[in-house]
């Protein structure tokens, strides 16, 4: 079925402008004007409306349908024995005459159409020899198909450029929130040098001094760390004293790991990061480490501003303390937001809420979306039992699974709920091969919790039963819709007992697996945050 617009398109292109009366003309199936041979208009005598009989014969392969239109059973007759409708060819017959129009010499509609003359003919009009003289129904139809085939050439080259534009899109997001993060990393650097500075100026201890000294080259590195991947950035050679004017800069490229080994090791960065959300989670639920820290006044020590005072002016200058750290965040349509976050080396996007913090930069959530891989999406939940914080678990989704990505909507709260706040349940067949541990259950706004999933038609069995394998993440609901977000985390093998659907496998944060196993009781444990990592396409695509 075509929409009126489109059936007044395709008259146009056939006869002219139409009228809205005129538009039963077409058949609402094809498209296509009625005439006295393939498209022979044939009246449903249930409900009256009208189809060509090239379409009411493949609807009625089986002697009885449903009318497309109304979708009222049309019983009998058989097609074949309906007979044509004679006002509409009537009305057809008149349509052609005000368009194609008659010839002046022979009185006759002009039917027929020279390619050579390009010019319409009637059927006794002479023809020249070696012209080639068709049908104008059957010459347009070749425009249609010459217009049709252009069309598509030029729509998939529009693809093409959206999909340029759209890569740039994401690397120029990504590249956004890496330089916000590097604004975090240099604001707080700054704050730290300031602040050992102020405290240096007053001591008369050497072990003090020294350890200032200590806490200094600590600063830098974690400062080195952080900016060097914006070396790039910077031109390969530098002007003529370019080192007396930035020792900072000067000495950070010394230290280049293109020069030596980085001194941070993984490790070292994952406990930095782990810190981080166990602040979190002392300062108070929700609440940004970062953002936290911000608000503290470290002593600031005496330096030289050569910025003008913009105090009551509507200017605010580069190095007002207003405007830094830059940040960034993600917002839906329903005014939720989303934190976004360098851990562990990798961008981290959590769960959409209405606790967001203020930001300088807002990207969309349909934008961060397109930065997802499609085919293993990978997760993150973040843990904790009481005041403890137990670790992050990582979740290597499988995309070909429509229980995958509700696992994934459930992570990221696009669809408005979302696994954050909810608890772990308890520990199946504990201690013996095929231990399991369940949750997915979510509180919702309302009070109490659900265990619904978010989209439907979910697999369950057949095809999709795999051996019961430690570190497979698997539906928990016995494929009813109420309990679709319910899932289990095999935690030992079983390979005589199968599950009925697998959808992803634990990656990363086994001990904290174990760790919950262990916590007794389990329904203490929490998910306190959750969301999706978003790899940095920038590096493949260089």
């Amino acid at each position: 079925m075509v929409s009126v617009i489109d059936r007044k398109d395709k008259l146009g292109l056939m006869t002219g402008d139409m009228t809205d009366g005129e538009e039963e003309l077409l058949c609402p199936m094809c498209s296509e004007l009625y005439d006295d041979e393939a498209h022979i208009p044939l009246m449903l005598p249930r409900c009256g409306h009208n189809f060509c009989q090239l379409c009411l014969t493949g609807c009625g392969k089986k002697g009885h349908f449903p009318c497309p239109t109304c979708r009222k059973r049309h019983l009998k007759p058989p097609v074949d024995q309906l007979q044509p409708n004679v006002d509409l060819l009537t009305q057809v017959e008149l349509l052609k005459e005000s368009t194609l129009g008659r010839c002046p010499s022979h009185g006759n509609l002009r039917e027929f159409w020279c390619r050579q003359c390009n010019e319409s003919l009637c059927g006794a009009c002479t023809i020249s020899k070696g012209h080639d003289v068709l049908k104008t129904r059957v010459f347009l139809s070749e425009k249609k198909n010459e217009v049709r085939e252009q069309g598509n050439a030029i729509l998939q080259n529009v693809v093409e450029e959206k999909e340029k534009i759209i890569s740039k899109v994401k690397n120029c997001s990504l590249q956004l929130l890496k330089t916000c993060q590097l604004s975090s990393v240099t604001t707080y650097s700054g704050e730290d040098v300031k602040a050992v500075m102020n405290e240096t100026k007053k001591t008369a201890d050497i072990r003090s001094a020294m350890g200032s000294l200590k806490r200094m080259k600590s600063i830098l590195e974690n400062f080195r760390s952080s900016a060097s991947e914006d070396n790039d950035l910077e031109p390969e050679e530098k002007p003529q004293g370019w080192r007396e004017k930035h020792p900072v800069r000067a000495l950070r490229d010394e230290c280049h790991p293109s020069k030596h080994k980085r001194s941070r090791s993984k490790e070292s960065l994952k406990q930095r990061d782990k810190t981080e959300r166990e602040n979190a989670l002392n300062s108070g639920k929700g609440a940004n480490p970062l953002r936290q820290r911000a608000v503290s006044n470290p002593p600031v020590a005496e330096t030289n501003n050569k910025e003008t005072n913009l105090d009551g002016s509507p200017l605010i200058g580069l190095l007002d303390s207003n405007l830094w750290p830059l940040r960034c965040c993600v917002y839906s349509d329903d005014g939720r937001r989303a934190d976004l976050k360098w851990e562990e080396g990798r961008l981290h996007l959590y769960g959409l809420s209405k606790e967001g913090n203020d930001a300088h930069f807002m990207i969309k959530m349909s934008v961060l979306q397109t930065l997802i891989p499609q085919d293993n999406p990978e997760v993150f939940i973040d843990t904790t039992a009481g005041d403890k914080y137990l670790g992050r678990i990582y979740i290597r989704l499988w995309g070909h699974l429509r229980r995958a990505h509700n696992f994934l909507a459930m992570c990221m709260g696009t669809h408005g709920v979302s696994y954050r706040g909810a608890r772990f349940r308890e520990v199946f067949a504990r201690g013996i091969p095929g231990e399991c541990l369940h949750a997915g259950e979510y509180p919702v706004k309302r009070g109490g919790e659900s265990s619904a999933g978010v989209l439907k038609d979910l697999e369950w069995e057949g095809k999709y039963r795999k051996p019961m394998m430690k570190g497979l993440v698997v539906g928990a609901g016995s494929g009813r819709p109420d309990r679709d977000s319910c899932f289990d985390i095999c935690t030992k093998s079983n390979s005589a007992r199968l599950f009925a659907c697998p959808f992803g496998e634990v990656v990363g944060g086994w001990d904290v697996v174990i760790a919950i196993i262990n916590h007794r009781p389990v329904r203490q444990v929490f998910m306190t945050n959750v969301g999706v990592v978003i790899p940095d396409h920038t590096k493949s695509s260089n």
